[in-house]
């Protein structure tokens, strides 16, 4: 039988990368998959460390959500148990394949903001059930504070340099999911911003988060694309989702763009490639709806 458990530390980028995954490795053979989840609209790492370390009145906030071979766990949040008790429900729930830390899209080029990476990740390894449990960091790119053409480009050097001299300067980190690279790598392509995200930020109901939760699957399994035969629809789309949101499909001509994205992060984590699919008319471009619309939907951050 093929297992599969993930536990993460993130947000709402996080919540992106989680919407399609259970499916994803269903899909792809496994037969146990359990997705937990710790998480609040914009919390960075310091925050999440706030949330434990005992100060009540500067903690973040936070909630607790799990996917159990596919059925949605009732939420655990701060009116069902103290914050730091919920952090250690969700650390000790499992054995634990993975966990996964991830930055705040607002902060994720400010290096004061993972001052406190070293407790969190004491306070993690203090609670874990498996000694066999990897850490991974998932390498977001930057909330673009709803300016089209977004700030991601502006600092990804600043990202990059991050990652490689502050979280893998930690040796318990044994890999990263270049998320920022890939979504950089898509946008060279004649897909943009407003093909693969809800709000120049978040990812698209459809095709952004379903790139990010391949890009997920592959670099955790192993595995290839092809061996995924999920696809979204707009029937599995959560109806909440659709009050603020447009579905925007998964265009078949769209996938070699995702897999060539995905290749090159993974082998070039650290760099952005060239797409190859630059020609397309941008007419033929799927309709994301109106993106002033989708912005005004959001509001700030949030944890959809």
């Amino acid at each position: 039988m093929k297992s599969i458990k993930i536990l993460t530390f993130g947000n709402s980028y996080s919540n992106d990368a989680y919407e399609w995954l259970y499916p994803i490795f269903k899909s792809a053979g496994y037969d146990d998959v359990v997705l937990g989840h710790v998480l609040n609209g914009g919390c960075n790492i310091n925050n999440h460390w706030s949330n434990v370390d005992g100060d009540t009145e500067n903690d973040f906030g936070a909630a607790y959500c799990e996917i159990y071979n596919g059925k949605r766990l009732p939420e655990l949040n701060r009116e069902k148990m103290p914050l730091r008790d919920m952090y250690v429900h969700a650390v000790s729930a499992h054995e634990w394949d993975y966990v996964v830390i991830q930055h705040g899209p607002k902060h994720v080029e400010v290096r004061d903001t993972y001052s406190h990476l070293r407790d969190f990740l004491d306070f993690i390894k203090a609670h874990l059930k498996s000694d066999k449990t990897k850490f991974l960091y998932q390498m977001i790119w930057k909330y673009n504070d709803n300016v089209a053409g977004g700030s991601t480009a502006a600092v990804y050097e600043d990202i990059v340099d991050i990652t490689k001299n502050i979280i893998l300067s930690e040796p318990e980190f044994s890999g990263v999911i270049p998320a920022a690279t890939m979504r950089q790598n898509i946008m060279s392509s004649y897909l943009c911003d407003k093909d693969i995200s809800r709000d120049y930020g978040h990812m698209s109901l459809g095709l952004g988060r379903y790139a990010l939760g391949l890009l997920w699957y592959t670099y955790i399994s192993g595995g290839r694309i092809e061996d995924v035969s999920y696809v979204p629809t707009l029937a599995d789309v959560r109806p909440a989702l659709l009050e603020k949101y447009k579905f925007d499909g998964v265009r078949p001509e769209y996938m070699p763009i995702v897999k060539e994205a995905i290749e090159n992060a993974l082998e070039k984590p650290y760099t952005i490639t060239p797409s190859r699919f630059v020609s397309l008319d941008k007419a033929d471009t799927a309709d994301g709806g109106d993106i002033n619309e989708r912005i005004a939907a959001v509001g700030g951050e949030q944890v959809e």
